[in-house]
């Protein structure tokens, strides 16, 4: 098995294919379920979107990379881009409790990875966002 795998992508939207691909077949060679896969995809996606969307300062690019990692039925992924600095921790979460038609746009992303994840941490390192999501996955 392949217990470690990385994805280098650009900030272009069409680089969602190549996220996808690379994480079914990390999936693939760790014997992930369907339903794992799924999830890693969702919050890698969402992390992705959102980085490209709103970390880009003027005339400049980000590359976002994808570090994944297995060890002892931990998942780890680490997620490194040169956007702005931007902590996703200190963003608050959205509130749950009402309509859909009442909600702000926003913020569900963020909520989910939350959600999702065992244990999330953010440091910001030589003009670096590095956001790291653990995952008991056994």
């Amino acid at each position: 098995m392949h217990r470690k795998y990385n994805i280098h992508l650009k900030d272009d939207i069409s680089q969602l294919i190549k996220l996808e691909n690379n994480i079914k077949q990390f999936s693939k060679e760790n014997a992930l379920s369907d339903d794992l896969s799924y999830f890693i995809n969702l919050v890698c996606e969402e992390i992705f979107v959102n980085t490209i969307t709103y970390g880009k300062a003027k005339a400049s690019s980000i590359e976002v990379i994808f570090n994944f990692a297995i060890k002892d039925n931990v998942l780890a992924i680490i997620i490194e881009d040169n956007g702005m600095p931007f902590n996703p921790l200190q963003i608050a979460s959205p509130k749950t409790d009402l309509q859909l038609t009442e909600r702000p746009v926003g913020k569900l992303g963020i909520f989910l990875t939350r959600q999702w994840a065992n244990t999330i941490n953010y440091k910001r390192e030589n003009e670096k966002n590095i956001l790291s999501l653990k995952k008991t996955i056994g």
